[in-house]
């Protein structure tokens, strides 16, 4: 049998054990790129969608919700490059305007 005074050692080492993984894993991962699987910032980053303006023939211009493409717009996806390789196929128009940063901006031509 073991003493209590073990038994109560013993208790204590494996929850500092548990605390400490429960802290330091997501410590540790908070510095490393994001989102990181079981990191604290895993769901906290909001995403940077860019600014999308479909023109038409004639000239016209829309500007294209990227919300409404999308089920649920994440983080780690670059939609401005998504949107230059596929955003002709999932809007009508003749030419895309992608500002993916302030001074940023691609016009893709649509075939």
């Amino acid at each position: 049998m073991r003493s209590p005074r073990r038994q109560r050692a013993l208790v204590a080492g494996l929850i500092s054990a548990y605390l400490a993984v429960q802290l330091l894993l997501p410590s540790v991962l908070l510095f490393g790129e994001r989102p990181a699987r079981f990191g604290w910032q895993m769901y906290s980053t909001a995403p940077r969608l860019p600014v999308v303006v479909a023109l038409d023939a004639s000239g016209g211009e829309r500007r294209i919700d990227i919300i409404d493409l999308v089920a649920g717009p994440r983080a780690e996806i670059d939609y401005a490059a998504l949107m230059a390789q596929q955003g002709c196929d999932l809007v009508d128009a003749s030419r895309l305007r992608i500002e993916s940063a302030p001074g940023e901006v691609a016009v893709v031509d649509c075939p």
